[in-house]
């Protein structure tokens, strides 16, 4: 929801929502630079509350397919996503959602296998074989992530 300015009161846009899709938690822990932003959790969008055709409203998490990653299991954003607009940035900037496109979505829950806790892993497991059958995605020959960290030499 926008709570000032033109748009006061009115929810804000979230493009691309669909049953199905990831959604993915950030942050950057405090005192903490931009590149270190890491995903912190995730779910499975169960559902879509359209407010009205421009707004997508609010998400529903599939209950059994939702994840809070432990501290050890934590990836670091900046590994698989870049600006689209500016890739030779590696700044979050003043909006509230990125898009990941799915083979990028697929490598992170694949990376989140590798470091799960069993009970994250069998979620995760699950959530990737779901995604990956409905986005099409032979989740066994994926390309290795290539976002803006990878790309400039600084992982």
């Amino acid at each position: 929801m926008n709570h000032n300015g033109e748009k006061a009161g009115l929810p804000r846009t979230i493009r691309n929502a669909e049953e199905g899709k990831i959604c993915l938690y950030t942050t950057c822990f405090p005192n903490e630079p931009e590149i270190n932003r890491v995903i912190f959790g995730l779910f499975r969008i169960s559902e879509v509350n359209q407010v009205d055709a421009d707004y997508s409203g609010n998400l529903k998490a599939d209950k059994s397919l939702r994840i809070a990653l432990s501290k050890k299991e934590l990836l670091n954003f900046w590994d698989y996503y870049n600006n689209t607009n500016s890739p030779e940035n590696g700044q979050w900037g003043s909006g509230l959602f990125r898009y990941l496109d799915d083979v990028t979505v697929a490598q992170i829950l694949l990376d989140i296998q590798k470091r799960a806790s069993w009970r994250n892993k069998r979620i995760v497991k699950k959530m990737s074989a779901e995604f990956c059958s409905e986005a099409g995605l032979d989740c066994t020959s994926l390309p290795l992530p290539n976002g803006y960290r990878i790309r400039h030499g600084l992982k």
